[in-house]
């Protein structure tokens, strides 16, 4: 479970990064946030 978690969660980082791109600030607020 722990592992599915992670895999989940690395996507969305990687997904957020690239969309950071056009929102730096808003981006890292919303990593941050969740």
């Amino acid at each position: 479970m722990g592992r599915a978690f992670e895999f989940r969660k690395a996507r969305k980082m990687k997904r957020w990064s690239a969309m950071s791109k056009a929102f730096t600030r808003i981006g890292k607020d919303i990593v941050m946030a969740v």
